[in-house]
């Protein structure tokens, strides 16, 4: 990258983010991208607690909500890599006791990528949960808990079908720890943090005075949350927020949205998976960018199918998307995105205290649009 290009993008970055704060549409960010391996960007703006004038700082921690489920897959992947699991297996050599049926009473088998891929039938409710969007998982459940809940619910649909966004991975999760003798925390560090060197990634937060507010959108722009934080989303339905529980002592470890950490830990996973880093063997490499959806006409959305790490990039044009084929993104809920462009070379992670317009409202549309100048889509 050319230091004239380097600082046109620069330019272009500190105006969305300083736009979107002025607008009170974002408390506070941190922006990082790497391109074909080196820094191409990093910078923090704005408050991490708006209401203690505390400014946000490059190392501030943030709840990570859905950016756990890339963690979790990575470890899964650094598992398979050593042959202690395959993606084709059944859950149920690892977890004999989750069996559950088609709404016919048939019980058909769902394999470990069926869960990964999020096509296994599994949905996101349990027995009692009064939303048709109960996510995220409460934070007094746990995981054998979990597990029985969901076994007990009727598939939605045959494995492989079709395409839900659920708890599946809270399924995987826990015949990862089956086999790795540990609960997730332990698989997390021994597979991924240990060896990337991810000291503030974990199920709760290494110093709570770095430790992001939480906003949410709310007719004045970011509004602080309460304990149990509700608000409407786009989809049509609640999304509920526990902003304390990460706090907890004893937090539940959800494979969905448990976990803690930093933009820069966070980046750093990303270019080990880009680049194959976590592996030794190149199937494993490939899987970790790969499309586990392509027997469906589009999972996600038009243009989107679904990879190992998050939705992936089938179409651009169909997705009105300027980013590469195979280009994989997902985000988190408390105000977080990300994407990988492989095809670029292209890493970035841009990270908010502010949900859920800092994942699925404009701004993170702006801040991937603003490594495509001239692209024409917004």
């Amino acid at each position: 990258m050319t230091p004239s290009s380097a600082t046109a993008l620069a330019k272009r970055l500190d105006g969305i983010v300083h736009a979107a704060i002025d607008a009170r549409k974002i408390v506070g960010a941190v922006l990082v991208a790497f391109r074909r391996g080196q820094p191409c960007y990093q910078g923090s703006r704005g408050l991490a607690d708006r209401e203690a004038s505390r400014p946000m700082a490059i190392d501030t921690i943030f709840r990570l909500s859905s950016l756990t489920k890339p963690i979790v897959a990575a470890a899964f992947l650094a598992m398979v890599d050593k042959g202690l699991m395959r993606p084709e297996d059944d859950i149920r050599n690892y977890l004999p006791e989750f069996h559950p049926a088609l709404a016919d009473g048939s019980r058909p088998v769902i394999r470990l990528v069926h869960l990964l891929a999020h096509t296994a039938g599994i949905g996101d409710v349990l027995p009692g949960d009064p939303e048709p969007d109960a996510l995220p998982v409460k934070p007094e459940m746990n995981a054998g808990a979990l597990v029985t809940a969901l076994s007990a619910v009727p598939l939605l649909f045959p494995p492989g079908t079709r395409w839900r966004y659920s708890r599946a991975l809270e399924v995987l999760a826990a015949a990862m720890c089956r086999v790795n003798g540990s609960d997730l925390a332990g698989v997390i560090e021994r597979y991924v943090a240990g060896p990337l060197g991810l000291r503030d990634t974990a199920f709760g937060v290494t110093e709570p005075a770095r430790l992001a507010a939480a906003y949410a959108d709310g007719p004045q722009g970011g509004e602080r949350m309460t304990p149990r934080h509700r608000i409407g989303n786009p989809w049509g339905g609640i999304t509920e927020y526990f902003p304390q529980a990460i706090l907890a002592p004893c937090v539940f470890q959800s494979a969905s949205g448990g976990m803690a950490g930093t933009g820069g830990d966070f980046v750093v996973l990303l270019e080990a998976l880009r680049t194959g880093q976590l592996f030794e063997r190149p199937d494993t490499r490939a899987l970790a960018l790969s499309n586990l959806t392509p027997q469906l006409p589009f999972a996600v959305s038009p243009g989107w199918q679904f990879g190992t790490l998050g939705a992936w990039l089938a179409s651009p044009a169909e997705a009105a998307s300027p980013c590469g084929p195979g280009t994989v993104r997902w985000g988190g809920i408390y105000g977080h995105s990300w994407f990988i462009d492989p095809e670029a070379e292209l890493t970035v992670v841009a990270m908010t205290n502010t949900g859920l317009e800092g994942s699925d409202g404009t701004y993170p549309l702006a801040i991937r649009d603003a490594f495509y100048p001239g692209a024409g889509v917004s």
